[in-house]
């Protein structure tokens, strides 16, 4: 295997910060890979579709080379991240070149000393791991077949449905699925575990490059694949798992995130609509979706978990709601569940994939002013965000749509909802007066700013228990910092249990008398 393009991968294998790489600009070789180069330019979805339903008649996965008149062969593929590279050579294992799938069919290739990328990939997320490829090429031994399958194997959902899945089930049955972690597997697929097989992404084109609005096929395929899910989901669930909903009694699915672009009044928002509602209905089901797991497992999210917590607490007392948490499911499960609920409210990107895509649902979406994951025509029975209740907050230093969170004041998104409502429930359900968004935001950052300071007298405490590490200076220091948050009630409790420690400590007793004086005015310390 002493070919030039394992030398280049060994000379790459120390790690490096760039490398050169070639844009594709037209039929430079007349191979295969410059066809499927230019079909993928011209977003040639039929033509890219046509020739994978010539190719799963065969065995094997076979293409010429970049830049011989050499037929070469799949005969091996690993998996980094959300890139799959399968290594290519002819009958002696000789003129190696790599291909690297990610939202295409072909997104980089490599041969020789060059590397190649198709036009319009996104390659970010495939430099990474070039450099791991010679240590996989040098030890990959020599098998006597390598018949070739599909992997639906992704680590983000939108990519699994939109670049996989949804041409998986327009040519791929036939072919047996890499039976690893994956968000949805048909149940009719036959599995493997691997072996000599060897596993390709089912691309096309990218959902993100030509989209349902974009494309008539694009759209035929993408709501075939959604009805597919669907249906095979309510078709081999184990049960119901939701609750159906009675005309007086109102389920509703709500959508949260706890990491990026997240709607930053969620807790509070989702607590004020639901107590609004409340009174409107029998009772209310509440369900909290975030995080989704990969088929047959649950995930823990912290982050996702704290919200649902929040809207929990805020609503525990609230006689006639059940809340109920979606969290770390996976898609099976969740749709299941969604076809028994009235409306949605969820967040435009991946997260309102369940209601919106597969379950079609009435309801609400809301967004940054850069992320609408669907573009698409919706019935009136999907309301969106108006951007005018809409401030963008960017997230670190990326102002990318996937970074940005954002502010709506919540009356607006209620609004939303009980215009659906009166349609659907046929009730009576008055709209709200809308506060400007940027008094929103106002009192947002006030409330930021107080708990910041809150988290620095906290802060403070490790340096003054490294100058007095004794009982009742530490429970002092500790009430100092309640004191300082606002908890007088709380900082008066701790400071009592040092004066136990220290009876004759001025500095605790004249805080005591402090802390009494004003809590019975019953005002603020401050």
């Amino acid at each position: 295997m002493c070919s030039e393009t394992v030398k280049y991968l060994k000379a790459l294998a120390g790690g490096f910060e760039s490398v050169n790489m070639g844009v594709y600009k037209g039929n430079i070789y007349g191979s295969d890979t410059s066809r499927i180069f230019a079909m993928q330019r011209k977003k040639d979805v039929e033509s890219l579709v046509d020739f994978w339903k010539e190719k799963v008649k065969d065995k094997y996965f076979e293409l010429t080379h970049p830049v011989k008149k050499i037929r070469t062969k799949a005969f091996y593929n690993i998996q980094y991240g959300m890139v799959n590279f399968v290594i290519m050579a002819d009958s002696n294992y000789e003129n190696i070149w790599i291909i690297a799938q990610l939202q295409n069919l072909i997104d980089v290739v490599i041969f020789d000393n060059k590397i190649f990328r198709a036009y319009h990939s996104n390659v970010s997320p495939i430099l990474p791991h070039i450099n791991k490829l010679y240590n996989v090429v040098r030890d990959k031994p020599k098998k006597e077949s390598h018949f070739f399958g599909f992997s639906l194997s992704q680590v983000r959902p939108y990519h699994h449905f939109y670049d996989h899945v949804k041409f998986f089930l327009d040519f791929g049955n036939e072919k047996p699925v890499f039976n690893k972690k994956s968000f949805f597997i048909p149940k009719s697929c036959e599995l493997e575990e691997g072996g000599s097989r060897v596993f390709l992404f089912p691309n096309v084109i990218g959902n993100n490059y030509v989209n349902q609005k974009r494309s008539s096929l694009v759209k035929i395929l993408n709501e075939r694949m959604e009805k597919c899910v669907y249906k095979d989901a309510l078709l081999h669930s184990e049960g119901e798992r939701g609750k159906i909903g009675k005309d007086k009694q109102l389920t509703i699915w709500f959508g949260i995130t706890g990491q990026k672009r997240s709607w930053l009044e969620q807790i509070e928002g989702c607590i004020n609509i639901i107590k609004k509602l409340r009174p409107c209905f029998e009772g209310v089901v509440l369900y909290i979706d975030g995080m989704t797991a990969v088929q047959g497992e649950k995930v823990v999210n912290e982050e996702d978990d704290a919200v649902y917590r929040g809207i929990k607490k805020g609503l525990i007392e609230v006689e006639g709601v059940e809340v109920h948490s979606l969290v770390g499911w996976d898609y099976r499960e969740k749709i299941v569940c969604c076809d028994t609920v009235d409306i949605f409210i969820a967040n435009a990107g991946t997260g309102c994939l369940v209601p919106l895509r597969f379950v079609r649902k009435p309801g609400v979406l809301h967004s940054n002013n850069k992320l609408f994951t669907f573009p698409d025509e919706y019935p009136d029975s999907v309301k969106e965000v108006h951007k005018s209740y809409v401030i963008d907050v960017v997230n670190g230093e990326s102002d990318a749509a996937m970074h940005v969170s954002y502010h709506i004041p919540w009356q607006h998104i209620f609004n939303l909802a009980a215009e659906l409502l009166n349609e659907i429930k046929g009730t009576e359900i008055t709209s709200l007066d809308v506060p400007p968004v940027v008094d929103i935001k106002k009192a947002y950052d006030k409330e930021m700013q107080a708990q910041e300071e809150i988290r620095s007298y906290f802060q403070l405490l490790e340096n003054s228990i490294k100058r007095d590490p004794s009982s009742p200076s530490i429970l002092r220091d500790v009430a100092f910092a309640f004191e300082k948050a606002g908890d007088i009630h709380t900082a008066m409790k701790i400071m009592e249990k040092a004066q136990l420690l220290r009876p004759q400590g001025p500095v605790i007793k004249r805080k005591l008398d402090e802390y009494r004086v004003a809590l019975k005015k019953d005002i603020s310390y401050f």
